[in-house]
């Protein structure tokens, strides 16, 4: 499983991973017994336009990096029909 905290940095795949390339950050993570994988919430440099994107995660406190997909934050149950159904 891939491991994401808090705090790690949005970096593009290939670039070097330095806070010169920076492109954003994690604000929170999660688990999601849903999607069985951790979920986190962030704020990247035009997010909204770069839905379906792969960006690395890196972490230099951690000495994590790995690979996140960005996704709308509505990505499960938009119409609401689980909830209401």
């Amino acid at each position: 499983h891939a491991s994401f905290g808090a705090g790690a940095h949005f970096i593009a795949q290939g670039a070097p991973h330095h806070i010169k390339h920076d492109e954003g950050y994690i604000t929170s993570v999660a688990y999601s017994p849903h999607a069985q994988r951790l979920i986190g919430l962030g704020l990247i440099k035009n997010g909204p336009q770069r839905h379906g994107d792969i960006v690395v995660a890196y972490d230099q406190m951690r000495g994590q990096h790995t690979l996140v997909e960005l996704v709308d934050p509505c990505f499960y149950d938009r119409e609401g029909v689980r909830l209401h159904g």
